[in-house]
């Protein structure tokens, strides 16, 4: 019996005096006197196993040994690659995280597989691909749809600074397996005045245009008077979005301390839009060993915005103030404003819980 002194052993077993057994594709390999050189070449080029000999009538192709090895690269190569990946985030402006969308993480490594594998052009990608993966989800959309016993739509509007306004629906409804599934229906251009009966119709279009009229168990919409109207006369169950009336509560309670969000929400603006003023937190921070935050703005829509500016701004209230006597002493608030104003954040915090 051999000794395992060469590497290339730790790819065989249940060898004996004569043949050895391939770890990766169970063929039985012969060799004389020790010598290794059949089971090198084995290694090194596609090797029938017996039992396949006896399917070479329906397989014309034996799989190849380096289907079962996968090789780790140099750290040369290794080095050359991190370096290209470098060159195409920076000079592509992609963000950091690429390389932790779990997407791109699965294209690298079917693309590390697949050696003579070539990026299509971008007319390829965008009329020949993209449409092709969009027709086989839509096929796959639809028979989830039609397997399905009934389905939720949820709906929503906006209109980005382009001025042109946008809709969405999407389906959520339970598959034949009892997973909980959610689906784009449509996202496009609403051109017409947004009244009540306008998007009642567009509801209805969709829904037919995807075969679920009679499916529909309820819409979910923010809680406006047309996007309500819309659902009513569609003889739809309506069901307001949670999220949006919580916002307009939490927007009125936030009336009782306007003043103080007002002024916060200056000095906010002022170090977003001044370089200068940033520099001096940061280095004030330094120097009164804070923790180096910026500050957070608030967003209408979002009523934990406003909790978020608030709390970041009193972290951080030493610097901010040092910064702005400097820089901006109109923007200073009085000791006695910062008491009422800690005072009216408790209030606020108090009816937030």
């Amino acid at each position: 019996m051999p000794a395992k002194r060469r590497l290339v052993w730790n790819n065989f077993k249940n060898w004996d005096a004569k043949k050895a057994t391939c770890k990766h594709c169970s063929s039985q390999i012969s060799y004389n006197g020790g010598s290794v050189g059949n089971l090198k070449r084995h290694m090194n080029q596609t090797q029938p196993s017996p039992q396949s000999e006896h399917l070479s009538q329906r397989e014309s192709q034996q799989p190849v040994i380096t289907n079962y090895i996968s090789k780790q690269p140099t750290t040369k190569k290794v080095d050359k690659i991190n370096h290209q990946l470098v060159k195409m985030k920076a000079k592509g402006h992609h963000a950091l995280r690429l390389v932790e969308e779990p997407e791109m993480v699965k294209l690298a490594s079917m693309v590390s597989q697949c050696g003579g594998y070539k990026l299509p052009a971008r007319k390829t990608l965008s009329q020949n691909l993209i449409p092709k993966v969009y027709n086989d989800l839509e096929s796959e959309i639809r028979s989830q749809l039609q397997d399905t016993f009934a389905v939720c739509l949820t709906n929503d509007g906006w209109t980005p600074s382009t001025n042109i306004s946008y809709i969405a629906v999407t389906a959520h409804f339970i598959d034949k397996n009892t997973t909980l599934c959610s689906a784009l229906l449509c996202c496009k251009e609403l051109d017409c005045s947004h009244t009540g009966e306008n998007l009642c119709g567009f509801l209805k279009e969709v829904t037919a245009n995807w075969g679920i009229s009679n499916k529909v168990a309820a819409i979910v919409t923010d809680n406006a008077a047309n996007s309500l109207s819309a659902v009513r006369l569609g003889e739809w169950r309506s069901i307001g979005c949670f999220a949006h009336l919580l916002n307009l509560i939490v927007q009125k309670a936030i009336t009782e301390i306007t003043a103080v969000v007002d002024k916060v929400k200056n000095i906010v603006v002022y170090f977003n839009r001044s370089s200068q003023a940033l520099k001096q937190l940061k280095d004030f921070q330094v120097q009164m060993q804070l923790p180096i935050l910026k500050l957070k703005q608030s967003v209408p829509t979002r009523w934990n915005s406003t909790y978020d500016m608030l709390a970041r701004i009193i972290e951080v209230k030493d610097a901010v103030m040092s910064t702005i006597a400097i820089l901006r002493p109109d923007l200073i608030i009085a000791t006695i404003e910062w008491c009422l104003f800690m005072t009216s954040l408790r209030k606020f915090l108090l009816k937030k819980m």
